[in-house]
């Protein structure tokens, strides 16, 4: 669709995931002690390096860690593990044959908490465009996007509960994204182009809002938009992404 093929385009590089990673669990640090919740991050000791749209990984990432923040109580965990896998264990963690995967290796990123977990009768549905994860606060809208970020990017999420895995009942979910660069077309390998064509009936929303004036130029000429959140990790991260092209104002309750 429009969303996907322009606002979406893939565009990979070799990049070390590893270090990305670390770097988006550290902004989330803060975060996590204001809340007495104790955020770790293992598997990032050596590098992964990789083909990878590192834009799709923040985004990803991201929702998942400001999700799993959101319902985590005080005291409690959050944990995010980083590895290289094979085909056949991919295939195996995602109920496939060994066939049905493009790629002979993959990061397999897991997010772990040690929240309520998510009610059995949305374990299907939680990806869904909108749909609640049943507990206070949505987090359908996130998770949606999460997982439209990791398919276009070749590779596949789920959901379920810990269980009594470590003795500790929460929700992990688990992605998985090919490294290698066969597993990309040769337009997801071509860097995106800086938009700076003129705006005409054809243009993209992202080539206009690329058009628009630096923060601070003009901003009473500056389209405004409303940002509303409960969640302020999720305002501080659109005002930081709209803050060059728009007026944007703030509020934690509609």
């Amino acid at each position: 669709n429009h969303l996907e093929h322009d606002t979406l385009r893939l565009s990979v590089q070799t990049a070390d995931a590893a270090k990305q990673v670390e770097e988006i669990v550290e902004l989330f640090s803060a975060s996590a002690m204001q809340k007495h919740i104790d955020l770790t991050v293992t598997g990032v000791e050596q590098p992964q390096l990789m083909w990878l749209d590192q834009d799709k990984l923040e985004k990803a990432m991201y929702n998942l860690l400001s999700n799993a923040l959101k319902f985590t109580p005080p005291s409690g965990e959050v944990s995010v593990e980083v590895a290289r896998i094979d085909r056949e264990e991919a295939a195996r963690l995602f109920g496939k044959q060994p066939a049905e995967m493009i790629d002979d290796n993959y990061l397999c990123v897991k997010v772990r908490d040690t929240g309520i977990g998510i009610p059995d009768d949305r374990l299907t549905t939680i990806f869904d465009r909108f749909e609640s994860s049943g507990m206070k606060g949505s987090s359908g809208i996130g998770l949606y996007l999460t997982r439209s970020l990791v398919e276009l990017h070749h590779g596949h999420i789920k959901a379920d509960n810990r269980g009594d895995e470590d003795n500790r009942n929460g929700a992990r979910f688990t992605f998985i994204l090919p490294m290698s660069s066969r597993s990309y077309t040769d337009l997801e390998r071509t860097p995106l182009e800086s938009p700076q064509s003129s705006i005409d009936e054809k243009s993209t929303m992202s080539e206009y809002v690329a058009s628009l004036p630096e923060a601070g130029t003009s901003p009473e000429s500056a389209p405004k938009v409303l940002v509303i959140d409960d969640d302020y990790e999720i305002v501080y991260y659109l005002q930081s992404i709209l803050g060059p092209y728009y007026n944007v104002v703030v509020a934690f309750d509609a």
